[in-house]
């Protein structure tokens, strides 16, 4: 059984001895940092000791970071040790590819390269949708790929393309699965009575991120009066409305009084 910090108090002539330090590090791995500087830079030594303490990456040799061998040893145990990889090896497709798998943040510390590889990114958003934030402005702008971050969370079309945030059949995915994604559409997608519509039927409240043109549509806000009640008027702004607030008060069934749901609900005119 070796002794706990056995290096700690070794000689220099025993911290490069491999025998001495290989079992110091099996035993603890962070004894590692008392190698001598040959044994430091032994790669058996070093995979053991970042199996144990991962974060150990950040204190092992340059030349040891751009070990495919190590990299992948300690990314198994700690996948954001990554970040410490050689230049090299972040922008090699099967060490990324593995990372990203673990974690799609990952993607951060990729190369520009890796991160406009499309193979890449259908597997960190898959992970991970909001890795769709690190990838090319020419990948935020793939359909395919977008659709792919979605399935995922439908918020993920925050992080595509002005363009793509224009597309009707993915704004129409998206507020879908989720109203609230109507914040992020574009202009013309928020004032697009189809999608706000489907966005607001099911919940009132995405009425908050609709063109003003469509906060005043009477005709669609009394549609979701018809559901929603007096939820329904929060964000809408369709202006001293008695006739709007009688329905939503007749649809709560609650017993509020119409005087204050006007107070409270009406003023909202821009």
């Amino acid at each position: 059984m070796i002794i706990d910090n056995l290096l700690t108090y070794a000689t220099e002539e025993e911290r490069e001895d491999y025998n001495i330090v290989m079992e110091a590090v099996k035993e603890d791995g962070k004894q590692y940092l008392c190698a001598g500087p040959g044994l430091s830079a032994n790669l058996d030594i070093a995979i053991v000791a970042v199996k144990q303490y991962p974060e150990l990456m950040e204190r092992v040799p340059a030349e040891l970071k751009d070990s495919e061998k190590l990299v992948i040893a300690s990314v198994e145990k700690d996948p954001w040790t990554f970040k410490y990889a050689s230049k090299r090896l972040r922008d090699k497709l099967e060490i990324v590819k593995f990372a990203v798998e673990q974690n799609g943040h990952l993607l951060y510390f990729a190369s520009e390269n890796m991160k406009d590889n499309l193979e890449v990114l259908k597997i960190a958003v898959y992970n991970t949708y909001t890795s769709l934030w690190y990838a090319s402005p020419r990948l935020k702008d793939n359909k395919e790929l977008v659709k792919l971050a979605m399935e995922r969370d439908a918020m993920a079309i925050k992080f595509a393309s002005e363009r793509l945030r224009g597309d009707e059949e993915l704004v129409k995915l998206a507020v879908s699965s989720d109203p609230f994604a109507l914040k992020f559409a574009s202009d013309e997608m928020r004032n697009s009575l189809t999608i706000v519509r489907l966005a607001v039927l099911e919940n009132p409240d995405a009425l908050a991120f609709a063109s003003d043109e469509m906060r005043k549509n009477r005709k669609l806000v009394e549609e979701c009066v018809k559901i929603w009640g007096v939820d329904a008027l929060t964000y809408a702004a369709v202006g001293q409305d008695w006739d709007l607030v009688n329905l939503a008060v007749s649809v709560d069934g609650t017993g509020l009084d119409p005087s204050d749901v006007m107070d409270i609900y009406m003023d909202n005119t821009l």
